[in-house]
């Protein structure tokens, strides 16, 4: 497909994707979520395990988030917290009992802005949305963070699908970047293309398998293949706010026990994001080793 038969396939598709999206995750929805979550998990009472992993795919409805249940990992326990404002309200985690207080702190005030940091610039009048979170990986040493919801303006064509990411060295207190774990270079931007999609298209298509799915998945791997390598490896090298950063970067990592997951930024007429993930055993040449991090992670194969 070349690109300007693609731009016009987008053009018409968005018409019909905007018109099935204009919704928000609302209260009701996510409430149900979530006490299915507590009821599944002594009855809303802290839960004990060794390791979390809880990502299956990048549904806004979050039913495998622990939004509102404690988590208890080997040396500390993750609670749930939420910030409000006007239309405005973000879920996120904090962490509690770790033997360094001050480290504590300091990676509590890590998430916490990184939750926040959609919001930066300040809560507009005008802006409606919900947040929730997703732990896709813990243990002793590090913490991913999933973030994902509808955005909306009334001055807006139409809502964003928003999804962006928070990565935790729990030893070091530090946010941990895509660079610090990867060689972000022409041999991991072919291993994304080649990786497992685990997005989602609106809530037109909840399955990439089913008919409307299959018509959209080619859309989408159409226009990531035409994307300028170069282009995707700058977008890359930027997962994550800086101080300066006025916007969302248009890509995000996260963590699971066996892969990682790559976020890239696409149209809106095919969902705004794309999530693929790719085992770390089919990435050994891009894997900075001298992470301690990869001890961990690598130990689970």
């Amino acid at each position: 497909m070349n690109k300007k038969l693609l731009l016009i396939t987008l053009i018409s598709t968005s018409i019909i994707i905007a018109g099935c999206t204009n919704k928000q995750v609302t209260s009701e929805t996510v409430t149900t979520s979530n006490e299915s979550t507590s009821n599944n998990t002594n009855n809303g009472e802290a839960s004990t395990v060794d390791d979390v992993n809880t990502n299956t795919n990048n549904d806004n409805s979050n039913e495998n988030s622990n939004n509102k249940v404690p988590i208890q990992v080997n040396h500390y326990e993750i609670t749930p917290a939420v910030y409000t404002d006007k239309n405005v309200k973000i879920n996120y985690p904090q962490i509690n009992n770790l033997s360094d207080i001050n480290n504590q702190n300091t990676i509590n005030q890590l998430i916490k802005d990184g939750a926040l940091s959609y919001i930066k610039n300040g809560v507009d009048d005008a802006l409606n949305l919900e947040l929730k979170y997703t732990i896709t990986l813990t243990n002793s040493e590090l913490l991913s963070i999933q973030y994902s919801g509808l955005a909306s303006n009334k001055n807006a064509a139409h809502p964003n699908d928003i999804f962006y990411t928070t990565n935790i060295d729990i030893n070091n207190g530090k946010i941990l970047r895509l660079s610090d774990l990867i060689t972000i270079d022409e041999n991991f931007i072919e291993a994304i293309k080649k990786g497992e999609y685990k997005g989602k298209f609106f809530d037109l298509v909840h399955d990439n398998t089913s008919e409307e799915g299959k018509k959209y998945l080619p859309l989408l791997m159409d226009y990531i293949n035409q994307t300028d390598t170069k282009t995707l490896i700058k977008e890359l090298n930027q997962s994550y706010y800086t101080e300066s950063g006025k916007t969302p970067p248009s890509s995000a990592y996260y963590l699971t026990k066996d892969s990682i997951g790559i976020s890239l930024s696409i149209p809106f007429a095919i969902g705004d994001h794309a999530e693929f993930e790719i085992k770390y055993k089919d990435i050994p040449n891009t894997i900075i080793t001298e992470n301690a991090i990869w001890k961990s992670l690598l130990n689970y194969n």
